[in-house]
């Protein structure tokens, strides 16, 4: 079952990026249980929702940078105005009523829940109770109940994701049946990445050095820092100097990054996502900067310049950026399959009073389903 619960991680993880799986139209009708979430006789029903909010908040809380399961982060105010609790509730609901869409377009496809995606699904439930429960049915069902659901809520969560990741390669798989043209690439990139120019000098540190000149590491790899000497001050401010002035004199910025930058590995510059890996600032500045807008970054690890320029050609393509772009035909896919189910969550039905009785905040979580 493994493989199930791995996708139903990719998804929740990606949530904000719209990445999402599928409910099935008829395994997923509730099974009686009071309806949360419905559709044209598609439903989610309570116990299925309580699982997808330990679910989510299981993934939520593993991925999420500074997440914690705390006052302090369920009740923290983010710049929209809304808590981190309010702010995620929104998100695993969207995710949710995604799902219902995405149910209603397998069965319109005539898409089949076949006998052997069923017996998988069994197996994989068999197999976490051997797994993690020691083969103990009594203790597997009396974890689900303290969820609020039930292993007949949780087959279907898992067949959602058997849905879900049949339809999506029946779509947007490397075989699927919607060809897509790198016009979209590019919408795609220029919607998710922002393409800065980046001019790095280090005013901040230098290295310890042994006597024969070599690097000191330290018991984790990483190069022991030390205070720069008078002479390393002096040439960094001199090439802060120069970089000012020739900002000011108009010169051009990439001429100034190779005259003066201490950092030279991506002549094309950086192509950063809002969840890339580096300095928060420098992040949230990128999607705020007009293009040809410069800004200044003093930081811990030295000065950093950067020139928010427009994003041109194929970059996915260009090895010089293949840092930035890792998975990013997966990613894409996923985006434009999130955006497609997105266009029928119209006359989505939500129980508030039932979704209310479950907010991410108060949902237990669990590393076993």
């Amino acid at each position: 079952m493994k493989k199930i619960k791995g996708a139903l991680l990719r998804a929740a993880a990606l949530t904000a990026a719209a990445v999402i799986s599928v409910l099935s139209l008829f395994s997923c009708a509730g099974g009686g249980g009071v309806p949360a979430v419905e559709y044209n006789g598609v439903t989610v029903d309570e116990e299925m929702y309580a699982y997808l909010m330990t679910h989510y908040k299981t993934a939520f809380l593993a991925s999420y940078e500074g997440a914690s399961d705390t006052a302090a982060f369920w009740d923290h105010v983010r710049p929209d105005g809304k808590t981190n609790e309010q702010y995620l509730n929104e998100v695993a609901l969207e995710n949710v009523k995604k799902y219902v869409a995405s149910t209603w377009m397998f069965n319109y496809m005539d898409r089949k829940f076949t006998r052997e995606m069923k017996e998988d699904i069994e197996a994989g439930i068999d197999s976490i109770i051997e797994d993690a429960f020691d083969g103990d049915e009594a203790a597997f069902e009396e974890h689900l109940s303290k969820i609020g659901t039930s292993r007949r809520a949780l087959y279907e969560v898992y067949a959602m994701d058997v849905r879900s990741e049949y339809l999506y390669e029946y779509l947007y798989g490397v075989s699927g049946t919607i060809s897509v043209p790198d016009s979209d690439r590019l919408a795609y990139t220029k919607e998710t990445y922002s393409h800065i120019k980046h001019i790095y000098v280090n005013d901040a540190f230098g290295y310890q050095l042994d006597e024969n000149g070599n690097y000191i590491y330290d018991e984790d790899g990483y190069a022991v820092k030390a205070e720069l000497t008078d002479e390393q001050k002096a040439a960094a401010a001199y090439k802060l100097q120069k970089i000012d002035e020739g900002l000011e004199n108009g010169v051009d910025f990439d001429d100034l990054r190779v005259e003066y930058s201490d950092e030279t590995g991506y002549p094309d510059g950086y192509y950063l996502t809002r969840t890339t890996n580096y300095i928060e600032e420098i992040i949230d500045a990128a999607f705020e900067m007009e293009i040809g807008e410069v800004r200044c970054f003093d930081t811990d690890n030295g000065k950093h310049y950067i020139k928010r320029v427009e994003i041109e050609g194929e970059p996915w393509n260009n090895a010089d950026d293949a840092d930035f772009f890792d998975g990013f035909e997966d990613n894409m896919r996923a985006y434009l399959y999130a955006v497609m189910v997105d266009g029928y969550t119209d006359g989505i039905v939500v129980d508030e009073e039932v979704t209310g009785r479950h907010s991410i905040r108060d949902a237990l979580t669990s590393r076993y389903v």
